[in-house]
């Protein structure tokens, strides 16, 4: 970066710190909302896709699941389940977008000595 200065180039900070902030539930509420627009759905389900692999990861080991989703499950089942906590849980909005979403899915998913 320093090199970058010298040269006349610099990136605002406030671009380069949103990157690490944690992103609320509201920001990411129009996208999973929002039934008829392609990108919007696409956006939420890479979100929501992420949450999930990312609690995969880490609750190898002795880690307690906060979710079990079934197998197979639909990707419009596992959105389904994130509108309808929106709908429920509109209070929870300013959490962050990773533990909001890992609520709902703990919501609808929980899990029961059926899945261990």
């Amino acid at each position: 970066m320093a090199a970058l200065t010298l040269l006349g180039i610099t990136a605002p900070a406030t671009a380069t710190d949103r990157l690490l902030e944690s992103l609320p539930a509201t920001d990411i509420y129009a996208a999973c909302m929002d039934k008829e627009e392609v990108v919007s759905n696409e956006i939420c389900y890479a979100f929501v896709l992420g949450v999930v692999q990312s609690h995969w990861s880490a609750a190898t080991g002795d880690a307690e699941l906060l979710f079990c989703l079934p197998d197979p499950v639909t990707r419009k089942r596992v959105i389904g389940a994130l509108r309808k906590h929106f709908r429920r849980a509109a209070k929870e909005g300013d959490l962050p977008a990773d533990q909001f979403v890992t609520n709902a899915l703990a919501a609808a998913f929980p899990c029961t000595a059926a899945h261990d």
